[in-house]
C-alpha cells in the first residue's frame, strides 16, 4: 500500500488468543512531544490496548510491530467521532434558540442531544469496529 494512503501507530504485542491479538500503543496528544511539556499541564500520554482480529500467524507476547489503517478509515473516524458530534450540536442549539428556549435551557438540551447519538454509536459499534479495522506489520 502506498505509504501516503495509510496510517501507522507503533505497538507491542501484549496478548494473543486465537485468531486475535491486543496490542499495546503509546497514544500522545500533540503537545506530548514538545520540548516544553515538563513546564505545561497539558501534555498527555496514555497507554491504549487496541484488539487486532485474524491478527497474522507468529506473532509473540512482547514483539514490536506497526498498526496500520487507511486514510479512509482515518476519515471515518474522524467523522464519526468529531464532525458529526459538532454538527447535532450547532444544529441543535441553533434549533432550541429559533423555539425561543433560554440560554441555560437551550445549552442543557443541546448537550443532552449527544446522548442518543453516543448511545447509537455504542449501538452499533460492532458495524463500526467492522469498518474501521487495524491490521498489523512486523518490525
Amino acid at each position: 500500500m502506498n505509504k501516503n494512503k495509510e496510517l501507522t501507530h507503533d505497538g507491542v504485542v501484549s496478548r494473543i488468543e486465537d485468531q486475535d491479538a491486543w496490542v499495546k500503543i503509546i497514544a500522545k496528544s500533540a503537545c506530548a512531544g514538545c520540548h516544553a511539556k515538563g513546564a505545561c499541564s497539558v501534555a498527555d500520554v496514555e497507554e491504549k490496548l487496541v484488539h487486532i482480529k485474524r491478527a497474522p500467524r507468529g506473532l509473540e507476547i512482547g514483539q514490536k510491530v506497526v498498526l496500520v489503517a487507511n486514510k479512509k478509515q482515518e476519515k471515518l473516524a474522524l467523522l464519526l467521532g468529531y464532525l458529526l458530534p459538532l454538527v447535532v450540536l450547532i444544529l441543535s442549539l441553533i434549533l432550541f434558540k429559533q423555539l425561543d428556549f433560554s440560554d441555560s435551557i437551550s445549552a442543557i438540551l443541546t448537550i443532552t442531544i449527544l446522548v442518543p447519538y453516543y448511545a447509537l454509536l455504542y449501538i452499533f459499534r460492532g458495524r463500526i469496529s467492522n469498518k474501521l479495522e487495524f491490521s498489523i506489520r512486523k518490525i
